[in-house]
Parts: structure tokens; sequence; C-alpha cells
């Protein structure tokens, strides 16, 4: 979750220079063409990141179960008792 978060927040941070570089372009051009399309683009974009981000949260977590049953299983050959 915390990978989630952090990647989450680099993107955001990057996300800001393109405000203010779009911002700058609007003003100098009044209408723009395919605006509709632009908007369903970044709209897909940020679902498609955000989906990822989804999906190598869960592996991750995946990953840690069985890094966690792994480590149980080899106390329980070594005989070591948690403590």
């Amino acid at each position: 979750m915390r990978v989630v978060v952090r990647c989450l927040v680099v993107l955001a941070t990057l996300g800001l220079p393109l405000n203010v570089w779009a911002q700058n372009t609007a003003a100098q051009e009044t209408t723009v063409p395919g605006g509709t399309l632009m908007l369903a683009s970044y709209i897909a974009l940020w679902l498609l990141i955000v989906a990822f981000l989804v999906v190598l949260s869960r592996r991750q977590s995946q990953v840690d179960n069985d890094l966690e049953t792994l480590q149980k299983r080899i106390d329980d050959l070594l005989g070591v008792d948690e403590g």
C-alpha cells in the first residue's frame, strides 16, 4: 500500500509542470481542436496507471504472504521458536 501512495505522489508531482505548460499554451491559443479527445486520452491514461498500481499492489501482497509462509516452513524444519 505504501508503494501505491508513493507512486501516486510522484505522478502528481510530475503532473504539475505539465499543468503550467498547458495553461501557457492555452493562453496563446483560444481554440483546441480535439479537446474532447485529449480529455478522454488523459482519463484513459490515468485509469491505466491506477489499474497498474492496483495490480502491482495485489501482487506485492501475494509475494509478502508467500514469503511469510516460506519463513514459517523454514522455521518449522529447523525447529526455531518464534519470540
